[in-house]
């Protein structure tokens, strides 16, 4: 399956509720599941917002102001045999695939500097069954437009 959403603001509540429909309606395992933020702030901000809703989630995100910023030993959570739901960026996820990518992408490119048609296919290229994207760019609101809408 694949679906794209266009709006002009993704929420971390967004996130959230494409993360329970995908498990409560669509009976998805959370371990299947990956979401691939556009930057390290915006990944983090989501990540603990999930985790205050009692799920558990593997991310390389820091908050960097706290210093000691290491996302290497983080990448052992995208092993399939760990529970919970992961959660990456686009450039620390390439070389991994999931069952189902949830991919959100900015609203002008934000975080990929200069590359964001090539961050975009490599995220979308992640998924093995099911891609979700959810597009803040207007760029690329007509692409999705052929694709199946949900939510």
């Amino acid at each position: 399956k694949i679906a794209w959403l266009n709006r002009s603001e993704i929420s971390n509540n967004d996130i959230y509720k494409i993360i329970t429909y995908l498990t409560e309606t669509q009976k998805q395992h959370i371990e299947d599941i990956v979401v691939l933020m556009p930057t390290h702030k915006s990944g983090y901000s989501a990540a603990e917002f999930i985790s205050k809703k009692k799920i558990k989630v593997n991310h390389i995100f820091e908050d960097r102001d706290a210093g000691n910023w290491n996302s290497r030993p983080r990448k052992l959570a995208f092993r399939t045999d760990e529970t919970g739901l992961k959660m990456s960026t686009i450039n620390s996820y390439k070389g991994w695939e999931s069952l189902t990518i949830v991919l959100v992408i900015p609203k002008n490119g934000s975080g990929f500097k200069g590359k964001e048609n090539e961050l975009i296919y490599t995220g979308m290229t992640r998924a093995r069954s099911n891609l979700i994207v959810l597009n803040q760019n207007k760029k690329y609101w007509k692409f999705g437009e052929s694709w199946q809408q949900m939510l």
